[in-house]
């Protein structure tokens, strides 16, 4: 064996000649997966084990793993995979374990008729650098993964806006406020590829908190501050947020004071906005978060905002409870598109 050469994300390396034995490195339960461009499985020339195939190249495969048990893989299952002759001749190549808790099946590196391998792993530029790697990330991207197992290949710059009145800011709600923002963090980022460009609390000025969340546990008491905003305004945050073409995702406490400019300001500049706010409505995440009477609806003055086509609105009565079901939020913030 010539040594490991490290097949690093979205980039591509020569797999060894002849027939190639394939092995997954795996954190769970899992199996070698092989599928052809069309989507259909392939059975490799001979399987070794679950974890191992020998196949010999002649025709292009996606290769991957799909989960043993039936469900998703779990929150924080990482699953590498490995390419070496079977006589031990030349290198091993090696595609470094990811993150894949969530999905029942993923695709890693392509294998082309030329023998290359290609990375084609959907979060492969998520490398563990930085938040990428932070525990606190994890349950909100597994919540996205388990009614959509699609890979995406998203690359959108977004921010994140936090309605900073001091309803919200009340010491009993700072722990509920931090886990639910991580949670729909996590959602956002492995729908839209990226880690938020800015995290704006809606003060007066604005403070922008992004350096926060590269820790593995973020102090939300430290980050919230103690200086609420004076009223509940957040169209300034949000004018700053969607600087540069961001999208934003908006936290807000009921319905802010000015509503209507930022109900205006998501029509005129058409930025896409993810909005959740807590409150009873008819766009309640849960049955028990929806106004069953006309004189239940507390979000009334949001409907023109949430009847725009750029604008995603979820209201919870209860944020700990959407945690709770954040498939459900995340199904609701970025539903499937049937075909």
């Amino acid at each position: 064996m010539a040594g490991i050469v490290q097949l690093a994300p979205g980039g591509v390396a020569q797999a060894p000649s002849g027939a190639v034995s394939i092995r997954l490195s795996t954190t769970g339960p899992a199996q070698v997966l092989l599928t052809g461009p069309g989507g259909e499985v392939v059975e490799p020339q001979f399987r070794v084990s679950a974890n191992e195939v020998v196949v010999v190249p002649g025709k292009e495969l996606l290769i991957g793993a799909k989960s043993s048990t039936g469900l998703p893989f779990a929150s924080g299952t990482r699953i590498g995979v490995s390419f070496r002759s079977p006589a031990g001749v030349g290198s091993e190549i090696v595609r470094p374990a990811a993150e894949v808790g969530g999905h029942h099946n993923v695709t890693l590196v392509r294998l082309g008729v030329d023998g290359v391998l290609t990375d084609v792993f959907a979060d492969g530029r998520r490398s563990d650098e930085g938040a990428w790697s932070r525990a606190w990330l994890r349950p909100g991207a597994y919540a996205y993964h388990v009614n959509h197992q699609d890979a995406t290949t998203a690359d959108v710059a977004w921010a994140v806006v936090l309605d900073a009145s001091a309803s919200i800011l009340v010491e009993a709600r700072r722990p509920g406020i931090g886990s639910f923002v991580e949670t729909l963090t996590g959602i956002a980022a492995t729908a839209f590829g990226n880690l938020p460009g800015g995290v704006l609390l809606a003060t007066e000025p604005v403070r922008d908190v992004v350096g926060e969340l590269d820790v593995e546990t973020i102090d939300w008491d430290q980050t919230l501050g103690h200086d609420p905003a004076p009223w509940p305004r957040v169209t300034r945050a949000v004018r700053q947020a969607a600087a540069g073409g961001r999208r934003v995702a908006l936290l807000l406490d009921g319905v802010p004071v000015d509503y209507r400019e930022l109900t205006a300001f998501a029509a005129e500049s058409a930025t896409p906005m993810l909005v959740v706010v807590v409150g009873r409505s008819r766009h309640g995440l849960r049955p028990e978060d929806r106004a069953v009477q006309f004189w239940d609806e507390e979000l009334a003055a949001l409907d023109e905002l949430a009847a725009l086509d750029n604008v995603r609105l979820v209201s919870t009565t209860d944020l700990a409870a959407a945690v709770a079901q954040a498939p459900d939020l995340a199904d609701a913030l970025f539903p499937k598109v049937v075909s």
